[in-house]
């Protein structure tokens, strides 16, 4: 069921190219000149050999996540209720984005198991780049299980339905290695979109990437979302 979720995710957003850009390309493509603007405009800097992001970045990123927030309650919207617009964005729903904002602190709480697992790697590799690999896809595999096993959290808030961490892991139950196979497929997918990042050189070929590559993994990620949420809330069949 895993590998079936993940290549559902994939053909809804891409059998359904042109709703997929009316629901999110003009929210990502603000989202993207935010995010580069601010990174250009106002750098990093660097003290005692670290890179420290100045106080612009905060209401940037603020902004950036409602963006995409955005995206993705009218995208979960979209797929799950069939609900269209004729409009260049989706209706702006604060009160879901609140609930939805809500439900990622939830769930980013108990993230941090993963990325302590990816920390804990990179303590003891002593430099090695296997073990940091390794690292990687383990806490990275482990973060995303638990956000899949909580993924109804995030489509339920987007359509108004009840539902908390309890129902959300009951909903879920049984479906762990499934659910751990399709997060160790998106954690392999992810590193593999990634690479390239670490080969292209000049700053318009890593934008060019990162805006394209950003988009498919934003909707992609979304699709999972509203896929669990379907099969296991919803009892849909997937084919």
């Amino acid at each position: 069921m895993g590998f079936r979720i993940f290549l559902h995710s994939l053909r809804l957003v891409f059998t359904q190219l042109g709703d997929a850009l009316r629901v999110s390309g003009l929210l990502y493509l603000v989202a993207t000149v935010i995010s580069f603007g601010t990174f250009f405009v106002f750098p990093p800097t660097v003290v005692e050999g670290r890179l420290v992001p100045s106080w612009q970045w905060i209401p940037a990123t603020l902004m950036v996540g409602i963006l995409y927030m955005w995206i993705a309650i009218g995208w979960h919207r979209f797929v799950l209720r069939d609900e269209t617009t004729n409009a260049l964005v989706p209706g702006f729903r604060g009160d879901r984005i609140l609930a939805y904002f809500g439900r990622g602190v939830q769930v980013g709480l108990l993230m941090l198991v993963g990325l302590l697992v990816i920390m804990l790697f990179i303590g003891i590799s002593g430099g090695n780049p296997i073990i940091m690999v390794i690292g990687l896809l383990v806490g990275l595999s482990i973060t995303l299980l638990v956000t899949y096993r909580l993924a109804p959290l995030f489509p339920a808030a987007a359509l108004g339905e009840p539902g908390g961490v309890g129902q959300a892991w009951a909903a879920t139950r049984g479906a762990t290695w499934d659910l751990l196979l399709l997060a160790i497929i998106c954690a392999v997918a992810t590193f593999v979109v990634d690479l390239p990042l670490e080969i292209l050189r000049g700053d318009v070929l890593v934008i060019a990437w990162s805006t394209v590559t950003g988009w498919i993994k934003l909707m992609v990620g979304v699709s999972i979302l509203t896929a669990i949420y379907g099969v296991y809330v919803e009892k849909r069949d997937i084919a």
